[in-house]
């Protein structure tokens, strides 16, 4: 092969490898775009579990005050000794549902939290979330107490220049 023939092939196989890469793989956001599309899916998924099942408690709460609202009545129109036990029977199915309406909202939020946790704040994966990051020396973090804090070890605040 001549010095001609091989730089041919050279340049055309570096124009080849450059050719070959493509330029949305070399952005990094998209390679997770499917990651926390299902992220925010399933927490768009949680919250909407978390208001249906808001709407339901609202709706037995309601339910209780009305069955109340009908003892007070019966009782003091003298209604028998039957209907009585019926509307307390009512009551205390209406509590029921009520602590399992409270107990199912506080399983969704346990949800919602451990997918927060799962995916990370925001979508991002789990443990690149600076926003609580306390460590290091990472621009503008002062430490636990904020900027305005920044002296409070110094030899004035150990008692040096008090009398």
């Amino acid at each position: 092969m001549s010095k001609k023939t091989s730089a041919v092939c050279m340049g055309a196989g570096i124009v080849l490898a450059i050719g070959s890469f493509n330029i949305a793989e070399a952005n990094s956001h998209n390679r997770h775009k499917g990651h926390k599309e299902a992220a925010r899916q399933e927490i768009r998924d949680d919250w909407r579990e978390i208001r249906k099942d808001k709407a339901e408690l609202r709706k037995d709460i309601s339910e209780l005050h009305r069955d109340r609202f009908e003892l007070q009545k019966a009782v003091r129109r003298g209604a028998g000794k039957a209907e009585i036990a019926r509307l307390r029977t009512e009551i205390r199915q209406d509590k029921k549902e009520i602590r399992n309406g409270r107990r199912e909202i506080r399983e969704d939020y346990a949800e919602l939290r451990r997918d927060l946790n799962k995916y990370g704040w925001r979508g991002r994966p789990a443990g690149q979330d600076s926003r609580f990051d306390r460590g290091g020396n990472h621009w503008g973090n002062h430490g636990r107490h904020g900027w305005w804090d920044r002296d409070r070890h110094s030899r004035w605040h150990r008692g040096y220049y008090r009398r």
